[in-house]
């Protein structure tokens, strides 16, 4: 029971990096694109 718990717990934290790291590289890159349309502004 206790080992079941610990691989959902393992897999739950696995899925939230995947998130922060998707967020953080979305964000980058809309940065990107804003800077970019500055530059021809």
């Amino acid at each position: 029971m206790t080992a079941c718990l610990k691989t959902i717990e393992n897999l739950c934290l696995k899925l939230l990096n995947l998130k922060l790291i998707f967020y953080f590289l979305v964000k980058r890159k809309n940065n990107h694109i804003f800077s970019r349309d500055k530059k021809f502004s």
